[in-house]
């Protein structure tokens, strides 16, 4: 793979960002307005799977983008986070009220906004009192009602950059976000081992939490 680590993640998010903006500006007025806003952070509390390259691009983004001291502590939220939700599910998460690592408490506002992953990028609803509710009642199931054109452009894109990767002969698997970085961050030479085939995200894989994340769309 001839791509800079953050390249082919960071062209991935501003196409879905493109995509998001064509599918808004063709919803007819009669349809309900995403009640997505800054500081609503229901969504914030399930799991958050990403690929690989998304990892080691939001991984440079940290380090890039986050001054000292407070970029040692935000590693150390990650890292604790990932040690607490290991395997846990995006339904155990919010029985737990577990909030992700990058939620800033104060504000509810994402720490690493320019930096959010695709699955980030596509949750929305158009219903702010059905994600409480889902957050206040998990085990209730509640369908929160979304645009699904943005679902899927995050699935296409996913695909594209899995393909690529599966091409290339690395590992391609969807991981958890938290877990992904703290293996980033504690192996020597991730980038590197990962690049060279090794599956150094074994014990971060999505797949194997114990339970499927919701809401469900």
């Amino acid at each position: 793979m001839t791509e800079p680590k953050a390249a082919l993640a960071a062209a991935a998010w501003a196409a879905f960002d493109r995509r998001a903006e064509e599918v808004e500006r063709a919803r007819p007025e009669t349809r309900p307005a995403l009640a997505c806003r800054a500081g609503c952070a229901h969504c914030c509390h399930s799991m958050v799977s990403v690929l690989p390259q998304e990892a080691f691009a939001l991984a440079a983004h940290i380090e890039t983008a986050t001054p000292e001291p407070e970029r040692e502590a935000l590693k150390a939220r990650v890292i604790a986070h990932a040690g607490r939700t290991a395997r846990m599910g995006g339904a155990a998460r919010m029985r737990a009220r577990i909030a992700c690592p990058f939620l800033d408490g104060e504000t509810a506002l994402c720490r690493v906004h320019a930096a959010r992953p695709l699955t980030c990028r596509g949750m929305n609803s158009v219903d702010e009192s059905a994600c409480r509710a889902a957050l206040d009642d998990p085990a209730a199931e509640i369908a929160v009602p979304t645009v699904l054109a943005h679902h899927r452009a995050v699935q296409n894109l996913y695909d594209q950059i899995g393909a690529r990767l599966s091409a290339a002969g690395l590992p391609s698997a969807s991981l958890e976000l938290s877990g992904a970085l703290a293996i980033i961050w504690s192996e020597p030479d991730a980038m590197a081992r990962w690049r060279a085939g090794e599956d150094i995200f074994a014990g971060a894989r999505a797949a194997d939490a114990t339970d499927a994340p919701i809401p469900r769309f």
